[in-house]
């Protein structure tokens, strides 16, 4: 995909569905509701699962946005734009139309995936498209809800469909909704070998905050928690290894959010 370095700025929302038979209670919780992004290159079945997931746990409203990323608009505008697949190596020309296409198709099925899997779960919905930066889109759209989970380009999943053992990296700001998303991301552990990997605030952990982590991993026999050092954050985002399922963080650190959207492909709990 071509690279821009563009500041974008954001244009207006521009549509908004919803299941007509829970629009009134997709309303009443608009303002703890669960919103989940997705974009043209996410993958959606792992963000929209762990959505819905959180939703449930909450007894929340979810909300679909899809977001038309503006940079990748304005590259296919410029002349000579190309971008090479991933999969097959070949280049081929952008151009504006197509990519309005993909935003179209995709934006399509990322609302029928979210209308089947909210329904399946008797959840109220809503639906939406914006145009503008990816991120700053999101926290943008998000503003009055309690969680965002990010889509990322590849989701984290195995074979048989569940998260595969890895490392969670919580990253605190002593908020009690980052411990209520880790609940739910918790849940798709059970008997499974992880590390929690954890980042106090720079003013250090207190007593509390390990106290309730070491709760919550009492139930997860071979959960093991692991304590890091702020500042060695950057280098474990970039580091491969073993691989990061989730990443849970606060709205309040976006310089931090778009480094983790830059180098990890799990999907991301934002919590307000």
């Amino acid at each position: 995909m071509p690279f821009c370095n563009c500041n974008a700025s954001s244009l207006v929302l521009q549509r908004v569905t919803r299941s007509p038979e829970m629009a009134t209670d997709a309303d009443s919780r608009h303002l703890n509701r669960v919103v989940v992004t997705a974009n043209l290159e996410c993958y959606l079945p792992s963000a929209i699962e762990l959505a819905i997931a959180i939703a449930r746990s909450n007894n929340s409203g979810l909300h679909g946005l899809f977001i038309e990323d503006l940079d990748l608009l304005r590259v296919a505008g410029l002349p000579f734009s190309s971008e090479i697949s991933l999969a097959s190596g070949q280049v081929r020309i952008l151009d504006s139309q197509q990519v309005t296409l993909g935003f179209n198709a995709r934006s399509r099925h990322f609302r029928r995936s979210l209308l089947r899997q909210a329904e399946k779960s008797s959840l109220p919905w809503s639906y939406s498209k914006a145009r503008g930066g990816k991120l700053s889109k999101a926290l943008e759209e998000s503003i009055n809800a309690e969680f965002l989970v990010i889509g990322q380009s590849r989701g984290a999943l195995n074979a048989a469909g569940t998260t595969r053992p890895g490392r969670i990296l919580l990253i605190d700001n002593h908020s009690q909704r980052l411990f209520q998303a880790l609940d739910v991301v918790l849940d798709n552990f059970i008997g499974l070998p992880f590390e929690l990997l954890f980042v106090p605030r720079s003013s250090g952990i207190s007593a509390n905050t390990t106290e309730l982590l070491s709760a919550k991993l009492s139930s997860h026999p071979q959960g093991r928690l692991v304590e890091l050092n702020p500042e060695s954050l950057p280098e474990v985002i970039r580091t491969p290894g073993a691989p990061i399922s989730s990443v849970i963080v606060s709205r309040h650190q976006p310089e931090l959010m778009r480094e983790v959207l830059q180098h990890l492909s799990c999907p991301m709990i934002v919590v307000s």
